[in-house]
């Protein structure tokens, strides 16, 4: 009996030996687990340089993870992209409108896990964007309709045509006018467009149209003359008028019957006046009375003149008539005798 109960606690005390220790070394366990913590590895993008024009070239480098893949770099302001040594890229920038641009990188990191960055350019080409406008048709007549388009940059504002030809216009889509042709004169008409841009820059642009109503010019009536009477004596005032174009610049008359030149007064009208004397030194018979306007000769009348006292006119020549039972020998006729007397009754 005594035997069995020193096995026993032989073999009590042996088993809490043993679990001492492991006690133990689960115990100095726990602290170096909680010690262990996984840091995420950092992704990023950078571009240089940040601003460029289309046509550039740029430069990229990225921050991944050793072992990476699948590595990609997209935005709609680059074309041609190259990746390089893993690490790095280049592109060309493409033909964009001015603005500020994303680009992103994707990729797998070397656990499968999925990487993903940004980076921002800047494109601006530092031209002025185009502006136009245009007018259909480019000829027409008072009353008609026509319509205009512009070309402007998109988020432009306060667009605005006007012409002294044109009236009622309206706009329409924003690219876009109607308009009515003013009674204006014929002949050729400036269009402006005027407004601001996107960005408060001003934007101007004109067009041209011509208007044509196809309605014959009015012609000038004929210069004219026209004197008091159409005789005269030395020393006589003969009353002279002449009718022009309003915009005549001088009018007058020359005669020797008047001993020259009479000038003559306008009344802004296209209406000279003046007076003529017949010269005193004039002979007895016919004179041109030569009429001009603008320095050209327009007309010529006829005028006669009795260099004596008698105011009486002299007879035209086409007026001399042959006398009643006369020969053209040049001879007067023969007078009547009485025996004649009785057979005329």
């Amino acid at each position: 009996m005594r035997k069995a109960l020193t096995f026993s606690a032989i073999a009590l005390a042996s088993s809490m030996a043993l679990a001492t220790p492991a006690v133990a070394f689960a115990a100095d366990s726990v602290p170096t687990a909680h010690a262990v913590s996984a840091e995420a590895a950092s992704v990023a993008l950078k571009v240089s340089p940040s601003s460029a024009k289309p046509g550039d070239s740029v430069q990229m480098s990225m921050e991944v993870p050793d072992g990476s893949t699948n590595l990609s770099i997209s935005s709609k302001a680059l074309e041609n992209v190259k990746m390089t040594d893993g690490r790095g890229a280049t592109a060309t920038v493409a033909k964009v409108a001015d603005g500020n641009y994303g680009i992103s990188l994707t990729g797998s990191g070397p656990k499968g896990e999925k990487l993903q960055a940004t980076a921002q350019i800047t494109v601006k080409d530092g031209k002025t964007a185009p502006v136009a406008l245009k007018v259909s048709p480019s000829s027409a007549k008072p009353g008609d309709s026509v319509q205009m388009s512009m070309e402007v940059p998109d988020g432009s504002t306060n667009l605005s045509i006007s012409s002294k030809a044109l009236e009622n216009v309206k706009m329409t889509d924003g690219r876009g006018a109607t308009a009515t042709v003013a009674k204006v004169a014929d002949g050729n008409y400036g269009i402006s467009l005027t407004g601001t841009g996107p960005k408060g820059e001003k934007l101007q642009a004109t067009a041209q149209i011509t208007v044509k109503d196809g309605k014959p010019a009015p012609t000038p009536g004929a210069s004219t003359l026209s004197l008091s009477q159409d005789h005269g004596k030395p020393g006589d005032k003969i009353q002279v008028t002449i009718k022009t174009a309003p915009n005549e610049k001088s009018a007058f008359i020359k005669s020797d019957a008047f001993g020259g030149q009479v000038n003559l007064k306008n009344d802004g009208k296209g209406v000279w006046t003046g007076t003529a004397v017949v010269a005193k030194d004039v002979k007895t018979g016919y004179y041109g009375v030569d009429a001009f306007a603008g320095g050209k000769k327009f007309d010529t009348v006829k005028f006669s003149t009795e260099a004596g006292g008698s105011s009486v006119k002299p007879l035209d020549p086409s007026q001399h008539k042959t006398p009643k039972g006369s020969v053209n020998t040049g001879q007067a006729p023969i007078g009547w005798v009485p025996s004649d007397a009785a057979d005329h009754g």
